[in-house]
């Protein structure tokens, strides 16, 4: 049993680095059905839902995939950060939010979302689609385990 069972994890972007962190997820277990990635590339999210995930076109409701997610990863460019965000910090209710965009602080990520503040931010690596990169596995399961006890 993983403190990962039956979480439901929403990416906002779904470019190289989501792509390699949830073929990490998929490999340790995660059910691609719990999964849900936001991209406005309709190529992208074909490409993604063959692979058994959830695709939502964030153009046409930007806060579907946060609404029911336990934990949402925020995988966007930092230059348009502050403009994908916006959408849907309105929506956003004790998730875990984690940010995979360099530069950007927990600070102004907070900000950006309205004052939301139970974000953490990761600097993981490609090696995570063959279960060689250890950074996200290891704030999903300190987080989890923490607000089990």
């Amino acid at each position: 049993m993983s403190v990962l069972d039956n979480k439901k994890i929403s990416f906002i972007g779904g470019g190289n680095m989501a792509q390699a962190l949830i073929s990490g997820l998929v490999s340790c277990g995660v059910k691609p059905s719990l999964i849900t990635v936001a991209d406005p590339s309709s190529e992208a999210r074909e490409q993604l839902a063959a692979k058994g995930l959830n695709t939502v076109d964030p153009t046409a409701d930007a806060k579907a995939a946060v609404i029911d997610a336990d934990i949402v990863v925020l995988a966007v460019k930092p230059q348009v950060m502050k403009a994908v965000v916006s959408s849907f910090a309105d929506a956003l209710d004790k998730q875990l939010v984690i940010s995979v965009a360099a530069g950007l602080s927990t600070e102004l990520l907070s900000d950006m979302l309205g004052g939301y503040d139970n974000i953490v931010r990761a600097m993981p690596n490609t090696p995570a689609m063959i279960q060689m990169g250890a950074t996200v596995c290891t704030v999903l399961i300190i987080f989890l385990l923490n607000k089990s006890n």
